[in-house]
C-alpha cells in the first residue's frame, strides 16, 4: 500500500479537515506516530494534527464530527471511527468496515515499515537507521546485534551528546531515547501528556535532536496534586543521571530479593501489594532486569497480581522456537472453570481513578457484544464513572471470555489479561496456568 496516497484519499473532499494520531505509548507508537506527522504534513497543516496516546485497557473516546480523520499507529485492538489503522501483531482487529487498513503482521516493527515508506519518498539515511532501532527495540533484538539486556537500559551516552545532529547516530542513542521516553510515558505537561507534546514539537529525525527535545521538555513536567517540578533546576546531564541512578537501584534491588524463583531455566516473578524492587522512580522499572540479574534464564513468567496480568516472555539474549502466544492460549484453555459470572462494575473499578476524564470510556464495542450479547447496548458509549454500582451489578458475562478476547502478544512475550475478573478464584486460577507454562517451559 502506498501509504501516502491511502491517506489522501482520506482527506479528499474534506473541508477544513483535522486529524488525530492515536498511537501506542512506545518507542515503537511513537515511531510509528512521526512519519505519519510528515506524511500528513503535506496534506493539511502540522497545526491540525494531534496525538494521542493509546494503551490497552485505556480505551480512547474517539468521536468523528465532520471533516476529522482518525488514525491509529501500532495497537492490535482497533477502534470505533478509525479512517486509517495501521499495525505489526501477528493477530490485528479492526472494527471499522469503512477505514483503510495497512497490517503487516510478524513485522519487527511498525515504525520500520512507517519509516522505511517515508524514506521511499524523501530520501533520508536517517529514517533507515531509525527504523533500524525501532525494529532492534521492539523485537527484543539486541543480542543480535551484540548488545546485552544491561547495555539497552543505559540512559547516559558515551561521548559529547550536544553534538546534536552532526554527530552520527548510534543505537546507543537510539537506547537512550527509548528509556527517557519510557520513563516519562503518561506523565504530563499542563493538559498534555508527555509522548503528545514530544510527538507534536519533534521535527528531526536525529535521536540526538529528540533526546534533546525530549529532555527540555522533562524540565517542564510536574507531578502530584501541587503540580511540583519532576526536575526542578535540573540540566539535561543531571536528568540522565538521576533517571540511570534510579534504574540502578532498581536493578541492585531485584538482584537482592528472594521472591523471584527459578525452575529448570523459568524464572517466576510474583509482584502483589509490594513490587519486587522500588519502581516508582522516574526511570527505576525496566523490563529485562531479571535476565539481566539471572543471565540463566530461558524465560520469564511475571504475575501483577494488582492489574491481574501474567506475562510470559523470552530471554532476548537466547534463541527459542517456542511461539508463547499460543502456549498462553493454552494456558487458559487448561485453566477455564465454567460457572463463573462477573459483572460490569469489574470495568467501573478499573477506570475509578480517572474521575474527570472524559476521553476514558469503557472497552470498545465490539467486546461489550461479545461479552453482554443484546444487553450491551446498555453500556455501550457510556461513561461509566456516570452510572451506579447497582445499575453495573446487572450486566452479567463470563469472565472467561473477557480473559480469552483480551490476552495475546508475540511469539516472544505473550499476557494473560484480567485474571482479577475471577474475583476470589483469581488466585488459585493464576497458580493453576503458571504451573502449566511452567511445566511446558521446563
Amino acid at each position: 500500500m502506498d501509504i501516502y496516497k491511502a491517506l489522501q484519499s482520506k482527506f479528499e473532499g474534506l473541508t477544513n479537515p483535522w486529524t488525530d494520531v492515536y498511537f501506542h505509548k512506545d518507542f515503537d507508537g511513537v515511531f510509528s506516530a512521526l512519519p505519519m506527522k510528515r506524511f500528513l504534513s503535506e496534506i493539511i497543516s502540522t497545526r491540525k494534527i494531534k496525538f494521542k496516546e493509546a494503551q490497552y485497557g485505556e480505551i480512547l473516546n474517539q468521536t468523528k464530527p465532520r471533516g476529522k480523520v482518525n488514525i491509529l499507529v501500532d495497537f492490535a485492538d482497533g477502534f470505533d471511527n478509525i479512517d486509517f489503522h495501521t499495525d505489526h501483531h501477528e493477530e490485528t482487529y479492526s472494527t471499522e468496515e469503512g477505514g483503510l487498513k495497512a497490517f503487516y503482521p510478524g513485522a519487527k516493527s511498525n515504525a520500520g515499515i512507517l519509516l522505511r515508506e517515508l524514506n521511499k519518498k524523501i530520501s533520508n539515511s536517517l529514517l533507515e537507521s531509525l527504523a533500524d532501532a525501532a525494529d532492534c527495540i521492539d523485537s527484543a533484538g539486541f543480542a543480535d546485534l551484540g548488545y546485552s539486556v544491561a547495555q539497552q537500559r543505559r540512559f547516559l551516552v558515551d561521548g559529547d551528546i550536544s553534538l546534536g545532529s552532526d554527530a552520527t547516530p548510534t543505537m546507543e542513542h537510539y537506547f537512550a531515547l527509548n528509556k527517557v521516553l519510557g520513563a516519562l510515558k503518561g506523565k504530563k505537561i499542563k493538559n498534555k501528556r508527555f509522548l503528545e507534546a514530544f510527538l507534536e514539537d519533534a521535527e528531526s529525525f536525529h535521536p540526538i535532536d529528540l533526546l534533546h527535545n525530549a529532555l527540555r521538555l522533562a524540565g517542564k513536567v510536574t507531578v502530584g496534586r501541587n503540580k511540583r517540578l519532576l526536575f526542578p533546576s535540573s540540566t539535561p546531564k543531571q536528568m540522565l543521571e538521576e533517571m540511570q541512578s534510579n534504574g540502578d537501584t532498581y536493578a541492585e534491588a531485584f538482584r537482592q530479593s528472594d521472591v523471584p524463583r527459578m525452575t529448570n531455566g523459568v524464572l517466576y516473578c510474583y509482584n502483589g501489594d509490594k513490587s519486587i524492587a522500588p519502581m516508582w522512580d522516574v526511570g527505576s522499572y525496566d523490563r529485562y532486569v531479571p535476565f539481566e540479574a539471572y543471565p540463566e534464564t530461558d524465560f520469564l513468567i511475571h504475575y501483577w497480581d494488582r492489574i491481574g496480568l501474567i506475562q510470559v516472555s523470552v530471554n532476548p539474549s537466547k534463541k527459542s522456537d517456542v511461539d508463547l502466544e499460543k502456549l498462553t492460549g493454552q494456558a487458559i484453555a487448561y485453566a477455564r472453570e465454567e460457572g463463573q459470572i462477573s459483572d460490569m462494575r469489574y470495568f467501573k473499578q478499573m477506570v475509578k481513578n480517572y474521575k474527570s476524564a472524559d476521553d476514558l470510556i469503557p472497552p470498545r464495542a465490539d467486546l461489550m457484544r461479545t461479552l453482554l450479547g443484546e444487553k450491551a447496548e446498555g453500556v455501550v458509549g457510556k461513561q461509566l464513572k456516570d452510572m451506579s454500582w447497582d445499575t453495573l451489578q446487572q450486566y452479567t458475562f463470563d469472565p472467561w471470555v473477557l480473559i480469552e478476547n483480551t490476552s495475546g502478544g508475540h511469539k516472544a512475550i505473550a499476557n494473560i489479561a484480567n485474571v482479577n475478573a475471577l474475583g476470589d478464584r483469581e488466585s488459585d486460577v493464576a497458580e493453576k496456568i503458571i504451573a502449566y507454562i511452567t511445566k511446558e517451559l521446563s
